[in-house]
């Protein structure tokens, strides 16, 4: 399973982040939340808001004072709450670690996700060896779990210096004083935004997948096929349907974010540069659980 860090300025919600995650729909992903910043209120009022219900099930670590109560509501009023583990200490990393431990096999072989809402908020109280130490046994316990992690932070110095030693993926938006993209951060040159909005639909990132594996141009029935083959019933029914999706709806989003250039009829579909930049949230969302 990979791990990610995202590393977003001005700060955004990596719960939008956790929509690539979807083979199936996200609000029916179990999450395990540990939370630095957000309270436990917060965190399923971003939730909603990003994703527009709850997860299917959640429990969350609350470190320091990120927690105002035990136990929060999670769906309607009359669905059950869930418990929220308190560590009162933001230093208080073994606790951190067993608490978010025993939550992932809280779940018995379902699917699950963990979600980490402030890295960064370690340097506040520990140095960098600290924080490291602590990352990679918590990358630990996600591998032990076979379960995707996503790391929220800010992207300054000291968090990417310390992402990039130990997490497999780091998406990096909005640092620095350009827009223009590092030499080696290639995904900062499509705007998150549009990145997200392309993205957000499980059919374009089947098709920007195949013209990935294709290396050059392809037929829109090719991709229609593909769809329907990697839908496996929770899509379209007929290659006809998929055709017809691809057609009128995801091929002329991808066209007019610049992803794709389309032949004057529709039938040939070639990848432009911005598909080379989807590549690492297409792996991050491969970890799907």
């Amino acid at each position: 399973m990979l791990n990610a860090l995202v590393a977003v300025s001005p700060p955004r919600s990596a719960t939008e982040f956790l929509t690539l995650f979807a083979d199936a729909p996200i609000h029916l992903t179990n999450v395990v939340g540990v939370l630095w910043n957000a309270t436990a209120e917060e965190f399923l009022e971003e939730w909603r808001g990003a994703v527009g219900e709850s997860p299917a099930g959640v429990e969350l670590v609350a470190v320091g004072a990120s927690c105002r109560s035990a136990e929060v509501q999670t769906g309607p009023a009359s669905s059950p709450v869930s418990p929220v583990t308190v560590i009162p200490g933001s230093d208080e990393l073994a606790d951190v670690l067993a608490a978010t431990r025993d939550a992932l096999e809280g779940w018995d072989g379902e699917p699950v996700v963990l979600y980490v809402d402030a890295l960064d908020a370690l340097f506040d109280v520990l140095d960098r060896t600290s924080v490291v130490r602590f990352v990679e046994e918590l990358t630990d316990v996600l591998d032990d779990a076979d379960t995707p992690g996503v790391f929220a932070a800010a992207p300054d110095g000291e968090t990417l210096l310390t992402g990039r030693s130990v997490f497999d993926v780091v998406l990096e938006f909005g640092a620095g004083s350009t827009d223009e993209p590092a030499a080696d951060d290639r995904a900062r040159r499509v705007d998150a935004d549009t990145m997200f909005d392309v993205l957000r639909h499980r059919v374009r990132r089947i098709v920007i997948e195949a013209l990935l594996e294709a290396g050059g141009p392809v037929e829109t029935w090719a991709l229609a096929e593909r769809v329907v083959e990697r839908t496996g019933g929770d899509g379209p029914e007929t290659h006809r349907e998929a055709y017809v999706g691809l057609h009128h709806v995801h091929l002329p989003r991808l066209e007019d974010h610049d992803f794709v250039s389309l032949a004057a009829d529709g039938g040939i579909v070639e990848a432009l540069e911005a598909v080379e930049d989807a590549r690492p949230y297409l792996a991050l969302a491969r970890s799907a659980p």
